[in-house]
């Protein structure tokens, strides 16, 4: 009976660890292990306050997921939606399908021809203006964007903006909060050579 146990102990030891390394061996992940700040005291910037109590709230069940927001010469606000529109909210409040790009636009910032520069999680960095997408970078340095997520336009034109991730998409980004990797690139995109270049700062 005991050398019967022993076998049986044997096998089953075998098969977890075979299990055990074909998971190990077929995972995305390859993790560090993480290590977070403790949480600041509530003080200071971070004591509690009633700034927003009073604010106006727009846009109530017309705009899915906004994620940013940019405002034109006219004081006419954007922002990019889960559903792939481009929404814009007109001075008086009236909140209009502007452009549909598709996708899940994230960071969006008016250029310096009032055209609107967006970065999309899937289709990477657009230029778009009213009915007209182009897609102006989806890579630099030989590697595709995964998730271009935010931006921002320099007075010469050059527009900096982030891939959060160049290893996991948006559906998979827990993903890369689990690995603990510094998969995010900073990066810029310059107009007058229509390249993206990665590695800043």
């Amino acid at each position: 009976m005991g050398l019967y146990l022993n076998v049986m102990v044997t096998v089953a030891s075998i098969a977890i660890a075979s299990v055990w390394l074909a998971v190990v061996k077929n995972s995305p992940l390859d993790p560090l292990p993480a290590t977070y700040p403790s949480r600041p005291k509530e003080e200071g910037v971070f004591a509690h306050n009633a700034l927003l109590h009073g604010v106006e709230k727009i846009g109530v069940g017309q705009v899915s997921g906004p994620e940013d927001l940019a405002v034109d010469s006219h004081g006419r606000i954007y922002t990019g939606c889960s559903d792939g529109w481009i929404k814009r909210v007109e001075t008086d409040g009236q909140i209009v399908n502007w452009t549909y790009v598709g996708g899940r636009p994230l960071g969006v910032v008016v250029g310096l021809h009032e055209e609107i520069l967006v970065c999309d999680a899937y289709q990477g960095l657009l230029n778009v203006t009213e009915g007209k997408i182009q897609v102006i970078s989806t890579e630099a340095d030989g590697l595709k964007y995964k998730l271009t997520d935010g931006l921002d336009v320099a007075k010469d034109g050059t527009i900096y903006f982030t891939d959060a991730s160049h290893k996991f998409d948006l559906n998979q980004f827990p993903l890369d909060f689990l690995e603990c990797r510094p998969n995010g690139r900073l990066l810029k995109y310059d107009p007058s050579t229509g390249q993206g270049v990665g590695g800043i700062g």
